[in-house]
């Protein structure tokens, strides 16, 4: 797995997030110093299933984030980010819809493949915490999930 400066990747993820709200983000080729998004495969479906999104009072102490996917993405995990803090999972790991921590929410999708994304730092306490996909055999900027969830 490449290791990659978090703090870079929060400085772009924020620069990229307040060019997003102000509505400055345009196309174009991405330059070594603006690495470009990750990009899911064509035609996989992805949901955060936990922590739920839009829960509150997700305990601080969560040690994973747990996705359904339609189709096996081999090299790819979890990551985090709050406005302060931003860290990266493990490579996801298939487990099975009885391992899926509850309360957890519902696949919208038919046949789901379950996959575990273990956390290596804590979540930072009272902080809204957004998800993103992240292929970890590439130096892209991972990429969001559109999900959220706050923590206690």
């Amino acid at each position: 797995m490449k290791i990659r400066s978090i703090a870079a990747w929060t400085g772009t993820a924020a620069l990229a997030f307040t060019l997003a709200a102000c509505g400055q983000i345009t196309g174009g080729a991405p330059t070594p110093s603006a690495p470009s998004t990750c990009v899911v495969p064509s035609g996989v479906q992805t949901q955060v299933l936990y922590p739920i999104p839009g829960a509150t009072a997700v305990p601080d102490s969560t040690v994973q984030i747990v996705f359904a996917i339609s189709t096996p993405l081999p090299g790819w995990g979890a990551a985090w980010s709050t406005n302060t803090n931003a860290n990266y999972g493990l490579g996801f790991q298939t487990i099975t819809a009885g391992q899926v921590p509850s309360p957890s929410a519902t696949p919208s999708f038919a046949n789901p493949i379950y996959v575990s994304s273990t956390l290596t730092t804590s979540l930072p306490a009272a902080s809204l915490v957004s998800v993103f996909l992240n292929n970890l055999n590439s130096t892209c900027i991972p990429v969001s999930a559109n999900a959220s969830f706050t923590t206690q």
